[in-house]
């Protein structure tokens, strides 16, 4: 029964989930994705993050995560802001999030991936620095994608390091 409700809501996910043709390309799976121009912020914070995406991680749950960046082109760097609010009163999560930004012509500039643990009811949040080879200036969208996974996620931690490498990102 536990198999058949995950699979339940993986599927359920995944038929709200924006469609991703580079995510799809680069083999992140069960991943459900919001789709944003990086000028669509939901709001912009004292320090000049862009919020673009906020959603929940399992949609049964009282489960949340936010996701902002602030690109510097002066400097050619990136920062992403994650977040994951745990309010279940009992269900901790291993959660997967990915935040992969293009130019223009739909071409990967740069790529962040987290596995964090969730405590039931606690928050986190971190700001993750990434150093692309190609130009921020250049980032017309982000799509960020949110998953439960396991504590290695094996096959989503070797698609980061891939495609990091592909893009000579630090």
């Amino acid at each position: 029964m536990a198999f058949f409700l995950k699979e339940l809501s993986i599927a359920i996910g995944l038929l709200t989930s924006d469609h991703s043709p580079v995510a799809n390309a680069d083999g992140w799976k069960d991943y459900v994705w919001r789709i944003r121009p990086v000028d669509q912020c939901i709001a912009k914070d004292k320090r000049g993050f862009c919020r673009i995406v906020d959603d929940k991680w399992d949609w049964k749950r009282d489960q949340h995560y936010s996701f902002a960046f602030h690109m510097d082109a002066k400097s050619n760097t990136l920062t992403g802001n994650l977040s994951l609010d745990n309010r279940d009163p009992i269900d901790d999560d291993f959660v997967c999030v990915v935040a992969i930004f293009t130019d223009k012509n739909d071409d990967e500039v740069a790529v962040l991936y987290q596995n964090w643990h969730s405590l039931h009811g606690r928050s986190i949040e971190r700001d993750v620095p990434v150093r692309p080879s190609l130009p921020v200036s250049s980032i017309v969208k982000v799509a960020v994608g949110s998953k439960q996974c396991d504590v290695h996620a094996s096959p989503d931690a070797a698609n980061f390091y891939r495609t990091r490498l592909q893009l000579n990102q630090r």
